[in-house]
């Protein structure tokens, strides 16, 4: 099962991602015949300073901040914390802000009722918002004003390609830089999205086992 998933912005690897499952992370890269570990994997406490700093070995969302390149949030049950990365310095993080708790920093999120996330991924139209799972409910947020400004909904509603899936959850959520897919997973299976431009709720492809075609991922996750 992915329990996150994170892709790099400028790294010297072309379209290079990070994954964690349980306690462990790798870094993996795609290319034109499929993906493979770059790196990893790996215990995550052992490589990410800001996790051994704040005592997380395992992490519930990974999500890239819609504005600010390179950093990124991180969700683990009742709190949450802000981490910076060198991507060109292999793994060089630090922790921005916190950890501290979601209800503390997120009160539009926890207000929603959004107490802990399951994923999440930044809005491709609007560099301040961004879209949150959480069990089978789905909102948009605008990070400026920690403001709820579509939802809570039940996914199957908000997302008809994730439910077109066969999804009513979802585990984790990534796009990759200058593509326009966006890869869905859940339990054993993925499945992707396209966004055209206007809108980004076509399924593209799946559901599928990830054992079947992700590599990197069959042995581990």
């Amino acid at each position: 099962m992915v329990d996150a998933a994170l892709s790099i912005a400028n790294y010297k690897e072309d379209k290079s991602f990070y994954v964690w499952s349980g306690t462990r992370y790798a870094r993996c890269q795609y290319h034109g015949q499929g993906e493979e570990i770059t790196s990893g994997p790996y215990d995550t406490r052992s490589n990410w300073s800001s996790f051994k700093s704040a005592g997380w070995g395992a992490v519930d969302a990974v999500i890239p901040s819609p504005s600010v390149q390179n950093t990124f949030y991180v969700f683990h049950g009742a709190h949450y914390m802000r981490v910076s990365i060198d991507p060109e310095n292999d793994i060089k993080d630090s922790i921005t802000y916190g950890p501290t708790t979601t209800a503390s920093q997120w009160k539009g999120l926890v207000g929603a009722g959004f107490e802990t996330v399951d994923a999440g991924v930044p809005d491709p139209i609007d560099n301040d918002n961004l879209f949150f799972f959480s069990g089978t409910k789905t909102l948009k947020l605008k990070v400026s004003q920690d403001k709820v400004i579509w939802g809570p909904m039940p996914i199957a509603e908000g997302w008809p390609s994730i439910k077109k899936a066969g999804f009513d959850t979802i585990d984790a959520i990534f796009k990759m830089h200058e593509d326009d897919i966006f890869y869905v997973f859940c339990g054993d299976q993925y499945a992707t999205l396209k966004w055209d431009g206007t809108t980004w709720a076509t399924l593209a492809s799946g559901p599928k086992l990830i054992k079947d075609d992700w590599k990197s991922l069959k042995e581990w996750v």
